[in-house]
């Protein structure tokens, strides 16, 4: 979407003259729609937010100038079960956690007091659980963030952290 003549409201990007609006998250989750084209174009990616603007030109070079029709195409029932099958053969597939490094379990559940940081943190501490695939971090008593193996990406918005300031 062209970001000159955007506007912002109730949490959505606007943009009157093509008559589109976006929602933008942090990372490159964003949802775009345009009604005129009948079309929801949504990608869920965990970019650096410095590279975010990769999204704008696939979105606008690529995705935009291809869709060449208002209405949906035709059922292909043979094309969408190929799809599903080569989806399926890509995603990974689960492995057992294996087991946590003795050194977790030291540091599991304590409060590190840091010294003065750029980030302005002052107490983080972790949380792991023997055969889970997930630890949990709390900065300054905050909220836990689930990090892991299966998650790639998950956030909660912490002092320091949110760049777009």
């Amino acid at each position: 979407m062209e970001e000159q003549n955007r506007a912002y409201g109730y949490l959505w990007w606007l943009y009157p003259a093509q008559g589109n609006y976006s929602a933008m998250g942090l990372g490159g989750q964003q949802i775009h729609i345009v009604p005129k084209l009948n079309l929801v174009v949504v990608f869920t990616s965990a970019l650096n937010p410095s590279a975010e603007g990769y999204l704008d030109n696939l979105l606008n070079d690529y995705i935009m100038s291809s869709v060449k029709a208002n209405a949906a195409l035709p059922a292909n029932p043979g094309a969408a079960a190929r799809l599903e099958s080569r989806i399926r053969k890509l995603q990974p597939s689960m492995r057992a956690v294996p087991p946590l490094p003795e050194i977790s379990l030291h540091v599991s559940g304590k409060t590190y007091t840091m010294e003065s940081n750029s980030l302005g943190w002052r107490k983080l501490s972790l949380a792991f659980r023997q055969g889970s695939d997930v630890a949990f971090l709390t900065i300054d008593g905050s909220g836990q963030v689930a990090i892991g193996w299966t998650m790639s990406f998950a956030s909660r918005k912490f002092r320091g952290l949110d760049r777009r300031r």
